[in-house]
C-alpha cells in the first residue's frame, strides 16, 4: 500500500461519498475505487435502473460491510438532485468530474464524486 492509498483510506474513511453516472463505465469504476477505501457511506445515483442494480449487487457483494444507497435520479433535474444531495450530505466542495464525448452521437456524459467534511 503506498502512501497515496493510505491518504485516501483516512480521508475518505469518514466521508459519505455521492457518485452519480454510477451505472455507466467511467461512474461504475469510480465507485468501486471509492468502495475500496470504506467511505462512511457511498451514494450511487444512476438513471438507468438496470445499470444502477448492477453496480448496487456488485459493491454489495464486493463489500458487504460498506452502506450502499443505490438512488435514481438523473444530474439533469436539478430539484431532484438538490433533494439527494440534502439527504446524502456529501460535501460542497468541488465534484471531481470525468466528462467523456461518444463520437458517433456528439453526446457528453459525466460522473462525479463528492465525499462530506
Amino acid at each position: 500500500m503506498s502512501l497515496e492509498e493510505n491518504d485516501l483510506i483516512g480521508f475518505l474513511g469518514s466521508k459519505v461519498v455521492m457518485v452519480t453516472g454510477a451505472g455507466g463505465s467511467i461512474g461504475s469504476d469510480l465507485a468501486r475505487q471509492v468502495a475500496r477505501f470504506s467511505p462512511l457511506r457511498l451514494v450511487l445515483v444512476e438513471r438507468s435502473e438496470p445499470a444502477l442494480y448492477t453496480i448496487d449487487r456488485e459493491l454489495r457483494e464486493g463489500w458487504p460491510s460498506l452502506p450502499v444507497v443505490a438512488v435514481v435520479g438523473d444530474v439533469g433535474d436539478r430539484e431532484r438532485m438538490l433533494l439527494h444531495r440534502a439527504r446524502a450530505r456529501p460535501t460542497r466542495a468541488r465534484p471531481a468530474t470525468v466528462t467523456r464525448r461518444t463520437p458517433r452521437r456528439s453526446r457528453t456524459t459525466a460522473c462525479s464524486a463528492w465525499g462530506t467534511p
